[in-house]
């Protein structure tokens, strides 16, 4: 489950066959403070964005080894700039990671509050969260690979749950990026994790029908891409300013022995088609 993306560039994720949920659309200027939980991994090649790295690997751009490395160093700038986005907000911050992973990254963030995710699937770690952190304020939940999220994203989303129960944050692969819930919590957690096939396209649907038996008032914020292959890593470059992508350029090219023309090709490829303004 990020800086910014160029506003007009964004893809419009409200469903018009739908007639249980509202697209968001709100002033920043009174943001409502919340607790955001940032799920979170550790990040050491090898653990962390795996489907990244075989991506990587089969492109060519670099050996398994380095692969592996280049996709840990993705999701460390991921997480670093979510948590730079989450500081200039009205918020107090909950990283929450598996048990191995609770010293190494208290040492290395320094927040206030690391906390286990718990075990089993991911709808059961994601309540198991919840339940940690729950208090009398909103909360909102947020993967750790959407470098284009921003502080005004983290605004929009607090602001949207003045006036509902559920606020999603759509994925272009079927599942979601955020979700926040607002008191009282036991009905939202008792249904929008449990019967839902994780990992799939299915995820998204499924979430916005629970959210609908249970009565909860939802509403969605942008479509957004994480990074999870050669392709959406490319897209998210071809999307921030030039100034933030000749620092994701940095990062990758610095992968000892990498092909930097194969790079370059699928670079100019696929970051030029995401700037091609799209015809009306």
């Amino acid at each position: 489950m990020a800086v910014a993306r160029n506003p007009d560039r964004r893809i419009s994720s409200a469903d018009p066959t739908r007639d249980d949920v509202t697209p968001t659309s709100v002033d920043h200027a009174d943001a409502t403070r919340v607790d955001i939980i940032v799920m979170a991994k550790y990040p050491v090649a090898g653990r962390v964005k795996t489907r990244l790295a075989a991506s990587v690997r089969q492109r060519g751009w670099c050996d398994d080894s380095n692969a592996r490395s280049l996709a840990a160093s993705i999701n460390r700038r991921c997480l670093e700039q979510i948590l730079v986005a989450i500081g200039r907000c009205p918020a107090d911050v909950t990283v929450a990671v598996p048990d191995e992973d609770i010293d190494p990254m208290r040492r290395w963030l320094g927040v206030p509050r690391v906390v286990s995710q718990g075990t089993g699937t991911l709808g059961a770690r994601m309540r198991h969260v919840f339940y940690q952190t729950m208090g009398e304020r909103p909360a909102l939940m947020i993967g750790s690979d959407l470098p284009t999220v921003d502080d005004q994203t983290i605004r929009t989303a607090a602001e949207a749950l003045r006036n509902h129960d559920c606020v999603l944050g759509p994925a272009v692969d079927g599942g979601y990026w955020l979700i926040g819930l607002t008191p009282p919590w036991r009905p939202a957690l008792e249904s929008l994790f449990d019967g839902i096939a994780w990992s799939t396209s299915a995820v998204m649907r499924q979430t916005l029908d629970a959210a609908k038996r249970s009565g909860l008032r939802t509403t969605l914020l942008d479509r957004r891409d994480d990074i999870d292959d050669v392709e959406s890593l490319l897209r998210m470059m071809g999307e921030v300013s030039p100034q933030e992508r000749s620092g994701w350029i940095d990062l990758i090219t610095a992968v000892p022995r990498l092909d930097r023309d194969r790079f370059k090709r699928d670079c100019d490829r696929l970051i030029a088609v995401t700037e091609t303004p799209r015809k009306p």
